[in-house]
C-alpha cells in the first residue's frame, strides 16, 4: 500500500499506534516495523509516499480491515498536521 504522507507525520503516526498497544520500531528515521497481537507490518518513506507492507496477519481482523485501519490512521494524522 502507498499513501501520500509527509515524513514529518511519522512520529505522530507512531505515537497514535503506540496508543493502540502497537510496538513501533524505527530502523532508520524513515523506515521500520510495527508489531501487535494482530500482526506485523513494515514501512518506509520515499519521496512523499509512505509505503506499507503487511508481513503477518494473525487473523484477528480481515486483511481489508487492517488495510482500512492503517489508511485511516495515516490520513487522519496527515489532516491534523
Amino acid at each position: 500500500m502507498k499513501l501520500s504522507c509527509p515524513i514529518s507525520a511519522l512520529p505522530s503516526i507512531a505515537h497514535q499506534l503506540r496508543g493502540f498497544g502497537c510496538n513501533v520500531h524505527f530502523d532508520t528515521a524513515d523506515s521500520g516495523r510495527v508489531t501487535h497481537d494482530a500482526g506485523a507490518i513494515r514501512f518506509w518513506h520515499r519521496d512523499g509516499t509512505l509505503h506499507i507492507e503487511i508481513l503477518q496477519n494473525e487473523g484477528h481482523f480481515p486483511h481489508a480491515m487492517l488495510i482500512g485501519g492503517i489508511r485511516q490512521i495515516v490520513q487522519e494524522t496527515v489532516e491534523q498536521l
